[in-house]
């Protein structure tokens, strides 16, 4: 959801750094835990902290990892489906003034999810 939103040339210097940077961390952590094999995501973080000296039990390696890459399946999964909104709807909703500043769009909004729950 953060990918989708616009940076506007009016912003605040500050709010437009920071936004561009919490994009590139969101795009890094997606693409790094999509494009990476699980096994390999478990062994990087087991044997990486173990080799740091921070004791971890192979459980909650284990946890950790398919938090993070179900984590990050899911997301990419929400913003396909926000992105699946049809302009028509878009435009519908800022015409019925229901849109506040981003792409919260109430009433196309749950065409977005049921199109990537489906």
């Amino acid at each position: 959801m953060v990918q989708d939103i616009k940076i506007n040339k009016q912003d605040n210097l500050i709010k437009r750094i920071l936004m561009r940077t919490l994009k590139i961390i969101c795009l890094v952590y997606v693409e790094v835990f999509r494009g990476t094999p699980m096994i390999v995501q478990g062994m990087i973080v087991y044997y990486g902290l173990l080799q740091a000296n921070v004791k971890i039990s192979p459980i909650f390696a284990g946890i950790l990892v398919t938090v993070l890459n179900t984590g990050a399946y899911m997301a990419e999964t929400v913003r396909g489906g926000i992105n699946s909104v049809d302009k028509g709807q878009k435009r519908g909703c800022l015409v019925a003034r229901y849109v506040t500043n981003a792409y919260n769009v109430p009433s196309s909004s749950s065409t977005g999810f049921q199109e990537c729950c489906s």
